[in-house]
Order: structure tokens, then C-alpha cells, then sequence
């Protein structure tokens, strides 16, 4: 499942870690493949990062240049950090900016989530706590889901995330989807 990373430019613009023309000789040679449009969107420095709006724009210029090209492609919306509900109200945003601008909910073939469980707060306010995945881009909150360093590996926190991802995507119209 190729990754097609993206990164923002300025306040409204992105661009991809590759050619246009590398991404067709790719779908060229992966008839039916899964393609995953970002990785991380929703994490800040690191991976993606990109405000919802931008992932929206992103997300539905790559879903028709693909689909375009080969219709029998699966075009996935990329991983998101952990299926929290700071993470949650990032993809809500997402959707939003998508609806919002054209007219439609966002197509999807699937979605994919990463199952981290790691401590969301903000660096600027909590400098010397700040350890996981900070908090998603275009959220104004100085913290979500605060966990100990122990916290990553329990299973019941790992499963409600889960829970929480299927029942947001069965809200939202995506139920059927993988």
C-alpha cells in the first residue's frame, strides 16, 4: 500500500513527497492497489502535519487523480496518530472542511488509524510533559488524552480505541468500510 505523504506550504497550499508523474508510472505498475493518502496528518513537526483544511483539499485532489487513473485503486484516508478523541474531532474537521468546500462527503475506500497510545499535550503549555503526539493541528485545546509512560502497553486502552474508531466511522457513514 504506497504512502503518499504530504506537506503543507503557507497557510492554504500543500505538496506531495513525489511527482505527479512518479505517482502515475506507480499506479501504472499497481493495478487495484491500496493507496494511503498521508501519514499522521494530525501530528504537529513531526509526520504530516497539516491543518484540516489542507488534508481535506489534499485528500480529494489525490482521491480523483487516482481514482482517474485507475478506478479499480482503493484510496484510503491516511493514518491518524490514535483513535482519541482529540484525534476524532481532527478528522471531524476534516470531513467538515470537506462538505464545506465540495459539497459532498469525502469518498472513501477505508481508513487507517495507527493504535499508539501516547500522551497528548501541548509543548507550549506543558514544556516539560509534552512526551507522545502533541495535539492535533487546527485544535485550540492545551491537552486530550494524558497517559504514564506505562500506559502503552494496555491492552484495554488499545481495544477502546478501536471500539471508539468503529463507532466514529459507523456515525459518519463509513460502517462498511475496512
Amino acid at each position: 500500500a504506497p504512502v503518499l505523504s504530504i506537506q503543507q506550504v503557507g497557510d492554504t497550499g500543500y505538496r506531495l513527497d513525489r511527482t505527479l508523474s512518479k505517482v502515475a508510472t506507480m499506479l501504472a505498475a499497481n493495478p487495484g492497489a491500496i493507496w494511503l493518502i498521508g501519514n499522521e496528518p494530525d501530528r504537529k513537526v513531526m509526520q504530516d502535519d497539516l491543518l484540516p483544511q489542507i488534508y481535506a483539499a489534499a485528500y480529494h485532489d489525490l482521491y480523483y487523480y487516482i481514482k482517474q487513473r485507475d478506478p479499480s485503486a482503493q484510496v484510503v484516508a491516511g493514518s491518524i496518530v490514535q483513535a482519541s478523541p482529540l484525534r476524532l474531532q481532527y478528522l471531524d474537521l476534516v470531513l467538515d472542511a470537506y462538505r464545506t468546500r465540495y459539497g459532498a462527503p469525502l469518498p472513501a475506500d477505508g481508513w487507517s488509524i495507527h493504535g499508539y497510545l501516547l500522551n497528548e499535550r501541548s509543548c507550549a503549555a506543558f514544556p516539560d510533559d509534552c512526551w507522545g503526539a502533541e495535539i492535533p493541528p487546527g485544535i485550540a485545546a492545551t491537552e486530550g488524552l494524558v497517559l504514564d509512560l506505562h500506559d502503552g502497553a494496555r491492552l484495554d486502552l488499545f481495544e477502546a480505541q478501536l471500539e471508539r474508531f468503529r463507532r466514529w466511522m459507523a456515525d459518519r457513514g463509513y460502517r462498511d468500510l475496512p
